[in-house]
């Protein structure tokens, strides 16, 4: 049946070291690794009398030629995938990423390819989880994904069309390695953007030549490395500064900090860059923002100079390139700039929202909540605020035992306040299928949040735009004895981030600008109510959203890799019985039902039709709920976001 529907796929061997794919017919045949020596099977039993060669290690591809195929052979969906020429229609607003920046101007670089609609546009998004859901056990499997995004914003979205590549299996991440993997998918593209392949297309009754392109790539930052070859650790860590960054490393806390850096986005005459006092120690900020980021040409022409390097776990720390680290962070020249068109792309890489918010709110949360091991207000911090700020009364302070004692900060919660946080949260509830049961996040005993998935960290930022009484903490203003001034300095970079994340569902140019205005303000002021390491953007991972804003309004980016990667990881985790292969899970949850890409198909590739639904199944899962908030409003008719919203829902 799966052979029936064209679900074929390739078990392609690899190196142990991930050095060398056995993947040409010549390649099949040898019997040890030609770069590190490993062998190719595990050792035979010499007991047994027949045993076949078992590899030592394997990966899964699945072909996306046949795939792209079944989507014309549905004259509804086949009608579908020229949905994006209307968003061209609509100048003022971007409701997809047919009409952002980026894909216009691929459009008018490659107008060959523009003038057939039925075309493909791609993007790839991969991140490593573990399957077996056991912290205790390490392991790490990358699944690849690709979207299409002819089709309109609430298809594109579904899951089934985003499409399982390949299966990169562990036990560790594979690194900078993953070029070695990408080879099959990377040839398969570069075959469908020169020759295409002739296809059908049920609505027009016809047949064209499809071909495919790749936008772009969506991972997270530490993905972003992997998939662009630029290292995102280090001084260096930041992919849009590059050496023109301004980070330096802490003398205490040995970590790379970004503060101050973000003054010189702000206006030429704006206070901030002459006070002297609540940021840098006698600076001020004279400085330009950085000059904008190369253009593919240019980036091309550095990445084509640098040295062929050898892949292999093994070998990593004995082949880097010159330079490295002072000069610029290149690990190696990406396998994507292998496509033709790579370099006419305006945005190669992204880094998903999901990811930044998660990271963003854990950071403000661990440090208003003093949580021990998590908080970025710790003993080197305030060590290095001695060196590089001035704020004597967050210093430490001497004792007679020859410790030190640490001065509580202005933002940090009482333990009184923390319970009632804490008891506000186990007792919250929401609508079925609204959000997680955020109790299991709560630790009454310890009186701290842990385990927060990344929905839950969305949570509070969409409520906090619907419901802003309803989502506000029981703290009066008797109870809080902060500093008012710190706090809404923090919520101000908060609510921004939130309006930064609404705004990806529909895009306003002049809107946009006006946001970045913002961001540029509002992230040195969270700075000044906080100590320097404090700072929850002085790593590189929180502050690329300060990136998030323009790249919106290129690409109009839609990530929902994450959420089928989550769909996808917990069906691995539920079936831990009898637990299928991950190939054999994705394929089983796409030949048991109908794929509605097969309604126009010959008898021979039709399922069963799934029972219609009920008038009650088919209602907005929306109800009263009876709860009420600490001003005693009821919590009424609460949207499902599932159901009302397409972004950033894992």
């Amino acid at each position: 049946m799966i052979n029936v529907l064209g679900l074929r796929y390739k078990k392609i061997d690899i190196c142990v070291n991930d050095c060398f794919l056995y993947y040409d017919e010549q390649s099949k045949n040898l019997t040890a690794c030609p770069v590190c020596g490993e062998s190719h099977y595990e050792p035979r039993n010499m007991s047994a009398i027949r045993q076949k060669d078992v590899p030592r290690k394997s990966l899964w591809y699945l072909p996306i030629t046949p795939r792209l195929q079944r989507l014309y052979m549905s004259r509804k969906t086949a009608e579908h995938m020229t949905w994006h020429l209307k968003c061209h229609e609509d100048a003022d607003e971007v409701i997809h990423p047919a009409g952002s920046e980026a894909w216009k101007h691929f459009d008018e670089t490659h107008p060959t390819f523009a003038d057939e609609p039925r075309n493909v546009r791609l993007g790839l998004c991969t991140d490593g989880f573990n399957p077996f859901g056991c912290s205790t056990m390490p392991y790490s499997c990358c699944p690849v994904f690709l979207t299409v995004y002819n089709l309109p914003l609430e298809l594109c979205m579904k899951s089934k069309h985003i499409f399982l590549t390949m299966i990169i299996v562990g036990p560790k991440s594979p690194g900078k390695n993953i070029d070695v993997m990408l080879r099959p998918l990377i040839d398969e593209l570069k075959d469908l953007w020169t020759n295409g392949v002739e296809t059908y297309d049920s609505f027009r009754q016809q047949n064209f030549i499809m071909k495919a392109a790749l936008l772009w790539t969506i991972s997270d930052f530490s993905g972003y490395g992997m998939l662009s070859g630029w290292s995102t650790h280090g001084k260096l860590s930041c992919p849009y500064c590059m050496e023109n960054t301004k980070a330096f490393q802490l003398q205490y806390g040995r970590k790379t900090s970004f503060f101050y850096c973000h003054h010189q986005f702000l206006p030429p005459k704006h206070p901030f860059r002459r006070d002297k006092k609540n940021f840098y120690l006698n600076r001020f900020e004279k400085s330009r923002p950085p000059h904008p980021r190369l253009d593919g040409t240019l980036m091309e022409e550095r990445v084509n100079q640098l040295p062929d390097i050898v892949f292999g776990q093994p070998l990593r720390q004995k082949h880097s390139i010159a330079g490295f680290g002072v000069f610029h962070n290149w690990v190696k020249r990406s396998i994507f700039w292998e496509l033709p068109y790579w370099k006419d792309l305006l945005i190669r890489h992204n880094i998903d929202v999901m990811h930044c918010e998660k990271n963003f709110l854990d950071n403000i949360k661990n440090t208003v909540m003093d949580d021990k091991g998590c908080t970025k207000d710790n003993t080197n911090a305030r060590l290095d605020l001695q060196l590089y700020c001035n704020r004597s009364e967050l210093e430490l302070i001497p004792q007679d035992d020859g410790t030190a004692r640490k001065p509580n900060a202005s933002y940090v919660l009482s333990r009184e306040q923390r319970a009632l946080i804490c008891q506000w949260l186990k007792e919250l509830r929401f609508p079925d299928g609204y959000a997680s049961n955020i109790a299991r996040c709560v630790n009454m005993q310890e009186l701290r949040l842990f385990g927060m998935k990344s929905h839950d960290c969305h949570l509070p930022t969409q409520l906090q735009q619907e419901q802003p009484t309803v989502t506000q903490p029981p703290l009066a203003d008797d109870q809080f004895t902060g500093d008012d001034a710190t706090m809404e300095e923090v919520a101000e970079e908060h609510n921004l981030e939130a309006k930064l994340e609404a705004e990806y569902a529909v895009l306003d140019p002049e809107l946009d600008a006006q946001l970045e205005e913002k961001l540029s303000r509002a992230v040195p002021k969270t700075g000044r109510g906080m100590d320097k390491g404090d700072d929850a953007l002085a790593d590189p991972s929180q502050r690329k959203v300060l990136s998030l804003n323009r790249r919106g309004t290129f690409s109009h980016e839609s990530w929902p890799e994450e959420k089928k990667r989550v769909a996808w990881e917990n069906f691995q985790v539920a079936k831990r019985g009898v637990r299928p292969t991950p190939l054999e899970s994705y394929l089983l949850t796409h030949t048991t039902r109908r794929p509605d890409a097969l309604e126009d198909a010959p008898p021979a590739w039709k399922c069963h039709a799934p029972e219609p639904k009920s008038e009650a199944q088919q209602m907005p899962c929306t109800r009263e709920t009876g709860l009420t908030n600490a001003q005693g409003s009821e919590l009424i008719q609460i949207p499902n976001p599932i159901l009302t919203k397409s972004v950033l829902i894992p």
